[in-house]
């Protein structure tokens, strides 16, 4: 099959299963070119949480797929590669997370609330749950799971998108 046919098939199954592609800027020019949203991480979320499309097939690493979830939690979220990671969010050191939640509970307190009111009470729980895991147990035992950690670091990252 030639790439403009490739292409045009795509194109035509996210019409027929009312799809958007979100594409980040490092991805390769050719997924680009056939998205419908290209962007950084930030404006890729925003862009999801704004379609009508009830499937997201988001071209970068799990954290900005998850994220998506987050801001759409009834539509289904595909990230074609499963081995994109992102050196930056698995560098993040339970212990160092701790430190930052104990250093910074108003903030987040706060946060919790914002989260509440604009995405719904039950992400702000679950991501609240994940943050008093952390708050109440060191890093050194079993409670702190890498879903805590990997709850607690996608609620410090979308600050930006609800602000």
């Amino acid at each position: 099959m030639k790439k403009e046919q490739i292409k045009s098939e795509i194109r035509r199954m996210c019409l027929e299963k009312n799809a958007v592609i979100l594409a980040h800027y490092y991805t390769e020019g050719e997924v680009q070119d056939i998205a419908d949203f290209v962007g950084d991480s930030l404006a890729l979320a925003q862009s999801a949480a704004k379609t009508e499309a009830d499937i997201i097939v988001m071209c970068g690493v799990h954290f900005m797929g998850e994220t998506c979830k987050i801001l759409c939690p009834d539509k289904k979220v595909i990230i074609p590669d499963l081995n994109a990671g992102c050196s930056l969010a698995d560098s993040c050191k339970a212990e160092d997370l701790k430190a930052f939640i104990d250093e910074n509970q108003k903030p987040l307190s706060q946060l919790m609330d914002l989260i509440s009111e604009r995405l719904g009470s039950q992400i702000a729980s679950g991501l609240q749950q994940a943050m008093d895991s952390i708050a109440s147990t060191g890093p050194e035992t079993s409670a702190l799971t890498a879903e805590t950690v990997k709850m607690t670091t996608i609620a410090v990252s979308i600050i930006p998108i609800l602000i």
